[in-house]
């Protein structure tokens, strides 16, 4: 827009752009190999030194030609502007993009005979995901100069996804039906009109005010069925990132934070269940554990009284907590937000001046990633990729 418009002269650049795309994808190498059946199951097999483990298998049953293998298509929109100004110090980008994916090939679990296919392990091509967001950044270099100088951006993000088709039409599937997804347990479902992270679980039985639901004990009630949790993705993603050079002295670092999104903890489940977490060692300690806006259950004693009392620790947690996996326990008092702030990264360099024949300088770095958190919900949740390490 700059070079066809005369704009202002704060405005260095301006420019606005879109795109259309649509991207083929096969599939995975070595995924359709064929495997020895052996005592009805399968042997692993090897190939270029990687275990192959054929748990799912294509559907090649003629009379579901629907569900066949074939190519994954991605038909993306992007829009978006970037914008510069006051001597380009000022600059900002945003992108506005519509992506949707058909024929996407999932490993998903299939629970009961449903259009003619037996229950089992499947690589089907759901029919079609989409995703919506926008990203962006703001940045403005407050020095700039040789001796010194200092640049802070703030990106921004956001998306979201949802399952708009899973089977082609011509298969009588309900559209309430639920499927797990491999690799991310049974607590994971895909279902039509959902999004990818859906957790599911069993939460609280709550009266019609939504208070939790006690026996005469003040042990809780529990669902007699998983219903929806939350989603594991976060709803919005910031970074906050700020380089500095003093010379030939670099310093960076790079505030990341998540906030949104939900996460479940099973190894508290089950460790409570055998009494050896902290959780359980305070609640002994305390005389019991107190169940916040609890009311009696109808068919006890005191029944619609609010519950105020102690419930005894064993008791409580023999409840909530177990080891038996999907559709067991409370799973509800297992479930924190994923909410974190963190130093995402930092790092030091400097440059030597070499001036030889063959190099003109070099630089030496100190980096460290995922050093601590400013902030989490929850304390279970941890830095999984901590590192620091020299580059030159």
């Amino acid at each position: 827009m700059s070079s066809v418009f005369k704009l202002p002269e704060v405005i260095n650049f301006w420019k606005v752009r879109g795109s259309y795309a649509t991207v083929g994808l096969g599939l995975p190498t070595n995924i359709s190999n064929a495997m020895i059946e052996y005592n009805k199951g399968y042997t692993y097999g090897v190939d270029a030194g990687t275990l192959v483990f054929p748990r799912s298998s294509f559907i090649t049953d003629p009379t579901q030609k629907d569900l066949f293998p074939k190519p994954e298509f991605n038909k993306t929109f992007e829009a978006g502007t970037e914008l510069r100004m006051l001597d380009n110090r000022l600059s900002f980008d945003i992108t506005y993009y519509n992506s949707n994916t058909s024929n996407q090939l999932l490993e998903t679990k299939i629970d009961s005979y449903f259009g003619g296919l037996k229950p089992g392990w499947y690589y089907i091509n759901a029919g079609k995901i989409r995703n919506t967001g926008f990203e962006s950044s703001l940045s403005y270099k407050v020095f700039n100069s040789e001796k010194f100088g200092w640049t802070t951006t703030v990106n921004a993000s956001a998306n979201k996804n949802k399952i708009v088709e899973l089977f082609p039409s011509s298969l009588p599937i309900p559209e309430e039906t639920f499927f797990s997804l491999a690799g991310g347990g049974e607590y994971t479902k895909l279902k039509l009109g959902g999004s990818f992270g859906d957790l599911y679980g069993i939460k609280f039985k709550r009266d019609d005010q939504g208070r939790i639901l006690v026996n005469d004990k003040g042990v809780p009630l529990a669902e007699s069925i998983p219903t929806y949790l939350g989603n594991l993705n976060p709803k919005f993603i910031m970074g906050f990132n700020n380089s500095f050079n003093i010379g030939k002295l670099g310093i960076s670092f790079l505030i990341d934070g998540k906030f949104g999104g939900k996460v479940l903890s099973l190894t508290e489940k089950a460790n409570d269940l055998y009494g050896v977490s902290q959780a359980t060692a305070d609640a002994r300690d305390a005389g019991g554990v107190s169940v916040p806006n609890a009311v009696y259950a109808p068919g006890t004693p005191n029944a619609g009284q609010a519950y105020t009392g102690l419930t005894n620790a064993k008791d409580y947690y023999k409840t909530v907590g177990t080891t038996e996996g999907y559709g067991k326990g409370i799973d509800e008092a297992y479930l924190y937000s994923a909410t974190t702030v963190r130093l995402r990264q930092a790092s030091i360099s400097y440059t030597f001046d070499i001036n030889s024949k063959y190099m003109r300088n070099a630089t030496v770095s100190l980096v460290g990633t995922n050093l601590f958190f400013f902030y989490k919900k929850h304390r279970l949740i941890r830095n999984r990729y901590q590192e620091i390490h020299l580059e030159g």
